[in-house]
This record gives C-alpha cells, sequence and structure tokens, in this order.
C-alpha cells in the first residue's frame, strides 16, 4: 500500500476487484470446509484459511490503521 492514499479511479477499481476476489475465495473455502466426508482437521485448516482469507477484505483500513498508531507518539505517565 502506498504511504499516500492514491485516488486514482484505476487504483480505487483494482482495489475493490482484489476484494472482491478475495470475498469469493473466502467463501469457497469455508463453503469447501462444510462439505461430507471433510475430516475434523481439514475442516479447521479450511475454516481458518477462509477466515484469513476475509480479513484480507480489510486490508487497506487495517494498514491505514497500523500506520496511524505508529505515528503516534507514546506518552510517558510522569
Amino acid at each position: 500500500m502506498p504511504r499516500k492514499s492514491t485516488d486514482c479511479p484505476r487504483c480505487r477499481q483494482a482495489r475493490r476487484l482484489a476484494s472482491f476476489c478475495f470475498a469469493v475465495f473466502a467463501l469457497a473455502l469455508v463453503l469447501s470446509a462444510s462439505a461430507p466426508g471433510v475430516d475434523p482437521a481439514r475442516q479447521g485448516a479450511l475454516l481458518l484459511c477462509g477466515l484469513l482469507a476475509g480479513l484480507a477484505l480489510f486490508r487497506h483500513p487495517l494498514a491505514r490503521m497500523g500506520q496511524a498508531m505508529r505515528r503516534k507518539p507514546l506518552q510517558k505517565e510522569p
């Protein structure tokens, strides 16, 4: 993610497309975990991967929050 937020229409469109792809991938992983005949260990792994892929939907806001928290100076108590 660039340090300065770009308001380019192509960049916004690319972010939306990437978010859509992450959402579809996360949904496919979660639905495949619910397939009959899948052992519990594999179901857990698929669910974890699906949740992490779903979390990738929020990668830009999370990165901005992380950068904002790093910029804040820590206040020392007297």
